[in-house]
């Protein structure tokens, strides 16, 4: 499901799995390559006893610190803890750009949810974080479209600027022609320039067709258009080339309920829970098919399904709501 915020305050868009897994710096540790593994296997409180150890043993061990912080930041959802080991793998290693850029990832979801004076600080951090990060490596996709979302949907008071966007989109386009489409659209999406947007996102198709982002985006921005019919084979070709990634599943039932095909978008939704039974906003849009079956008390287990596994998500208070308003 694509989760609708104010344009600008969505500074920081990562999936966890992806970071956790495939992101990883350079001279990596044995003893720390060894909890890597943990982590891919699933144990992530034996990882992070462990990574807290190591940290204890040599606080001046910055590979150490970053893999805690970034554990703690997509595992437990603790920003705060996060932020803290992370400043001082940067402190550390200085010279790392991946620490630099995970930093300001931090930064970013500590902004997304501070109170309007503590943002703009943090915006200004999430700035200097990622503009390191480029400036130590100049190569890495990664590293440069951070910089260019920041560009886009920061206030021009703390940096944000389209036209620097644009140069960071450029430099993209030339290390990779699928990712500098995507970079544009992105672009396009915030200037309202919607038809641009949709030819950028098919071209980045055309480019590469086995990548995953170009359908989903170009999916919901259907959507957004209300031509949902259109959005179902874009969502059918994210589940093909992304069979393992509950939000893909997630997207092709939001798809099948904007077109009113409530059991098959509820069948999307289990298997989206099947793959990862975490993945709460499905159970949440499960809940509201329920509701337009008009089976109260399975939209009732379904909301509470997910307050139980995401009590403070961005649907919580309106999942509160239903269970009240279905009752009996």
């Amino acid at each position: 499901m694509k989760e609708q915020k104010p344009l600008r305050s969505r500074i920081f868009l990562l999936t966890a799995a992806s970071v956790l897994v495939f992101c990883r710096p350079s001279s990596a540790q044995t003893s720390v390559e060894e909890i890597e593994n943990y982590i891919r296997n699933g144990e992530y409180d034996r990882a992070r006893s462990s990574l807290a150890s190591l940290v204890e043993s040599d606080p001046t061990n910055a590979h150490a610190q970053y893999w805690l912080g970034r554990l703690l930041l997509f595992m437990y959802n603790d920003p705060e803890g996060a932020a803290e080991h992370l400043q001082l793998a940067v402190e550390y290693d200085d010279e790392n750009a991946e620490y630099h850029w995970m930093l300001g990832n931090v930064y970013g979801r500590q902004a997304q949810e501070a109170n309007i004076f503590s943002q703009m600080s943090l915006v200004g951090d999430v700035k200097e974080q990622f503009e390191r990060a480029v400036e130590l490596d100049s190569n890495d996709v990664r590293f440069r479209n951070s910089l260019m979302q920041f560009y886009v949907q920061a206030p021009g008071i703390v940096g944000g600027s389209i036209e620097r966007a644009q140069i960071q989109a450029d430099a993209i386009s030339r290390m990779d022609p699928y990712e500098g489409h995507a970079a544009r659209a992105f672009i396009a999406q915030a200037e309202e320039e919607l038809t641009i947007a949709q030819e950028e996102w098919k071209k980045a198709i055309e480019v590469d067709s086995t990548r995953w982002t170009a359908f989903h985006r170009l999916g919901y921005l259907y959507l957004q258009l209300g031509r949902a019919e259109e959005s179902i084979p874009l969502f059918r070709q994210y589940v093909a080339v992304a069979p393992d990634d509950p939000n893909s599943y997630d997207s092709l039932g939001d798809g099948f309920f904007a077109t009113g095909q409530f059991d098959s978008a509820l069948v999307q939704y289990r298997t989206s829970l099947s793959i990862n039974p975490q993945f709460a906003v499905s159970a949440y849009n499960a809940g509201r098919c329920y509701e337009k079956k008009g089976m109260a008390q399975e939209a009732i287990e379904a909301y509470n399904y997910y307050l139980a596994n995401a009590p403070d998500g961005p649907y919580a208070e309106t999942a509160m709501e239903k269970i009240e308003e279905l009752k009996p």
